[in-house]
């Protein structure tokens, strides 16, 4: 999941928006072991290539 996620990020960081919907119960092992791990390095290929981020209200605020 996250080379997926990674590859469409990276093709796509120029003039866009992108929102990365990740559901909170995706984050145990209980049911879905090892997506945590692939959030993380999605979180971390955002971070290490500096993309800007901004909360739904900076959003919103932008294009009012």
């Amino acid at each position: 999941i996250a080379e997926m996620a990674i590859s469409f990020i990276d093709s796509h960081k120029e003039n866009c928006v992108l929102s990365l919907l990740w559901h909170n119960t995706y984050f145990t092992d209980h049911k879905y072991r090892g997506f945590l791990e692939e959030y993380v390095k999605i979180m971390s290929f955002i971070k290490e290539n500096n993309f800007q981020t901004v909360t739904p209200d900076e959003l919103v605020n932008s294009y009012a």
